[in-house]
């Protein structure tokens, strides 16, 4: 069995054994999450433009090599 196999094994057998958990959510827990998918986002957004310069940056040095060529 491969590696994936047995984590989704192990996942399985954890959620047929469950048993109630009386856990207290304290209302904090919603800013908490918010902030976690706000900086996500925000990382997400962050990432992308600074890799979208890269390329661009690429392409406008590949278009200004092959217009000196010619």
């Amino acid at each position: 069995m491969n590696h994936f196999g047995s984590v989704v094994l192990i996942f399985l057998l954890i959620l047929i054994g469950h048993s109630d958990a009386y856990a207290y959510l304290d209302p904090g827990i919603g800013s908490y999450v918010l902030q976690l998918l706000l900086a996500f986002f925000l990382g997400a957004v962050v990432m992308f433009r600074r890799h979208m310069k890269i390329v661009s940056s690429l392409l406008k040095r590949i278009v200004n090599f092959k217009r000196k060529e010619n």
